[in-house]
């Protein structure tokens, strides 16, 4: 992994604990503050709930008390006292004052518990009714169970009721409220929750529509009644939906905040990595191109503080690379001239000193005028024609190493290259082999190619003068060069002679000349390529020539 991925995953994880840190117990706290809204809520809705309902015991006891004193309830009281009463007139004054007083339950009794007249059921009228006598004597709101005329029939209800005698009268006045559906509804518009109304052993009113949440919070308020009166209780449920939605929704533009956050944190990240290791990377380009010997290569990137202050040492040291190199460059050329220089003299001198010797030798039988003096003459000439030869053939072959043209590189077959230079040796006594793979072209200069090939086969052929064997093998190697390897069963180069081979003038051949493994090297060396000496699995010496791919 690049140092850039590091450093901009480094930044993303800097920003990520932050955020996982804070997410999470934010979401904890969020869950927390929404009990405490849905427990404040239910607190606040049961208030509501127990107001209400206190509302509708006052609201029973003052209809009660007012009923008891109005005008139309005073004038029964004074028609009976008369003996004038109208029983039809009275049983419809209870109706009439229901509805003008806005109450739900209204009965008018005698002394004897008669029901005189009964705004919730008129069918009452007449009847007995000692219950509803002791709630009226009893005083104060009650909690009760009454029946009420609905539709066509009769249904039980609970009811908040207070009873109030008529002053001076033997008259008792009943009055209150139903807590019906209306009464529930009521309640749930004012508590915003559902209610339900149940107790003494009446169906629960309830109100609409239901709730179906499936996330609820309820409590059961107790209704409290004067002792003979009913008990019951009213079931508050709120829906906790909506808070939970509203966290769910709240959570998720905060994760969302959070990822984009990570994300901004992961591009920063990426930027100032990129802006960071873009020298970095430069840096490293510039020293492999120098490791492969690019010495004009220079880092052009802008930079400040210790990373400009490297590139521009970096830039530094290459320029002072290049000139130490030029120098070492131009120091090794003249210490190799002046080594086949050194050479070229002393191979110039063998053959001199057998001219020398061989004037001399016409001179003194001259001088004594020998009578083999033609016979001395034809022999010393003989020796002075042969080392001229010698000293020509030494001549030709530095003039060949000093003017080697340079290399006109063009893509070239290796294995076709080889198969040609092989069939010149097909009348050797040498058994040749030939081992090849799949390789790609490469960039040589196929006469200087053609002219290593032979020379590195009559070095093995001349290493086996009454025949060997000598295999000759082509592959490609994981680098992607090219390898070229001719080995032989000959005697091989011995250790001690292994690092001179390529020296020039350096043989071990009687009447070598010591150049040509000095010009392979040399060719092979303008051509991106290299030269190895190494050990043949046949016993002899391997040579292995290293040649780049052609593109």
């Amino acid at each position: 992994m690049k140092l850039r991925t590091r450093l901009a995953l480094g930044f993303a994880a800097v920003a990520a604990v932050p955020l996982l840190a804070l997410t999470f117990p934010a979401r904890r706290a969020l869950s927390h503050g929404i009990e405490e809204a849905l427990a404040a809520r239910l607190d606040g809705a049961t208030r509501a709930a127990q107001l209400a309902i206190q509302d509708s015991a006052r609201e029973s006891e003052r209809a009660a008390e007012e009923l008891a004193a109005s005008e139309p309830v005073e004038s029964l009281a004074q028609a009976r006292r008369d003996g004038e009463a109208d029983p039809a007139q009275a049983a419809r004054l209870a109706d009439t004052l229901m509805q003008s007083r806005g109450i739900d339950v209204l009965e008018i009794l005698d002394d004897e518990g008669t029901v005189l007249s009964s705004g919730h059921l008129p069918g009452r009228v007449g009847d007995r009714d000692p219950r509803a006598l002791a709630l009226a004597k009893q005083g104060g709101a009650q909690l009760v169970r009454i029946e009420v005329k609905s539709g066509d029939g009769i249904a039980s209800v609970l009811a908040m009721v207070a009873g109030k005698p008529v002053a001076g009268a033997k008259l008792y006045v009943l009055a209150g409220r139903r807590l019906d559906a209306d009464f529930a509804q009521h309640l749930s518009e004012l508590t915003g929750a559902e209610v339900a109304i149940s107790g003494a052993g009446v169906q629960a009113a309830r109100s609409s529509p239901p709730l179906q949440a499936e996330r609820v919070r309820a409590r059961t308020l107790p209704l409290t009644s004067a002792p003979g009166g009913a008990s019951g209780s009213v079931a508050l449920r709120l829906s906790a939906e909506g808070l939970y939605a509203a966290e769910s929704e709240l959570f998720g533009s905060v994760a969302a905040l959070a990822l984009l956050a990570l994300l901004a944190a992961l591009l920063l990240g990426w930027t100032f990595a990129h802006r960071l290791t873009r020298p970095v990377d430069a840096l490293a380009a510039g020293a492999q191109a120098l490791a492969r010997g690019e010495l004009e290569h220079r880092v052009e990137v802008q930079a400040s503080g210790e990373i400009g202050e490297l590139v521009r040492t970096f830039n530094a040291m290459a320029a002072d690379l290049k000139s130490t190199t030029e120098r070492a460059v131009l120091a090794e050329r003249i210490a190799a001239w002046q080594e086949v220089a050194r050479r070229l003299a002393h191979e110039i001198k063998n053959p001199l000193t057998p001219i020398r010797m061989s004037v001399e030798t016409l001179q003194q039988a001259f001088r004594k005028e020998r009578a083999d003096f033609a016979e001395i003459f034809e022999e010393s000439a003989k020796a002075i024609v042969e080392e001229v030869d010698r000293l020509k053939r030494i001549i030709d072959e530095f003039s060949r190493f000093a003017r080697l043209p340079r290399p006109k590189l063009e893509r070239v077959d290796l294995d076709e290259l080889v198969a040609q230079t092989l069939a010149l040796y097909a009348g050797s006594k040498m058994q040749l082999a030939r081992e090849a793979t799949q390789i790609p072209p490469v960039r040589a200069d196929r006469d200087q190619l053609t002219q290593v090939l032979v020379n590195l086969l009559q070095n093995a052929e001349q290493a086996m003068p009454l025949g060997g064997r000598c295999t000759v093998r082509t592959a490609r190697l994981p680098s992607g060069e090219v390898v070229l390897e001719i080995a032989d069963s000959g005697p091989g180069i011995p250790e001690a002679e292994r690092a001179k081979v390529f020296e020039p003038y350096f043989t071990t051949k009687q009447g070598g000349s010591g150049l040509g493994l000095a010009i392979a090297s040399r060719i092979l060396t303008e051509h991106g390529g290299r030269i190895e000496l190494g050990a043949s699995e046949l016993g002899g010496a391997a040579f292995r020539v290293v040649l780049p791919a052609a593109a």
